[in-house]
């Protein structure tokens, strides 16, 4: 069974918005949106692995990134994945070059529940919303 080691950010607004990437052209489960991040490789820390990707994918440095928690997850019978995951607040789109997926959108925490999202990011994003009072 493949396993996989992931760092993914919950990028979030005071007012209780969520940034997502819009995943089109590039989903691996059918997915249309997901939290931001990707694989850890060899040599990297989880923070290491959260920052390179940040840059790849939103062109992007930021100096608020925390550590929120670790996740294990099985996506299904064949993947499963340790899910290393950051907090930080989002940036102002005019901020942002979306260098990955189609573009970055801003839900609110309800709305974002409501979409077709990557495999366990509807726990994490759950989870955060209740922590934070976006959701009840």
């Amino acid at each position: 069974m493949p396993h996989r080691n992931v760092s993914e950010v919950i990028l979030y607004t005071d007012d209780g918005k969520l940034l997502l990437q819009d995943r089109e052209g590039i989903a691996k489960f059918g997915e249309k949106y997901a939290l931001f991040g990707g694989g850890i490789e060899d040599g990297e820390t989880p923070r290491e692995a959260m920052e390179r990707e940040l840059k790849e994918e939103l062109n992007y440095e930021f100096e608020d990134l925390e550590e929120y928690k670790v996740l294990e997850f099985r996506i299904d019978e064949n993947n499963t994945r340790t899910y290393h995951i950051f907090q930080a607040k989002a940036p102002e789109l005019d901020k942002i070059e979306v260098l990955e997926g189609k573009e970055a959108k801003f839900f609110t925490f309800e709305e974002a529940l409501k979409q077709n999202l990557f495999p366990g990011d509807h726990l994490i994003i759950r989870e955060f919303g209740k922590l934070k009072g976006f959701l009840q």
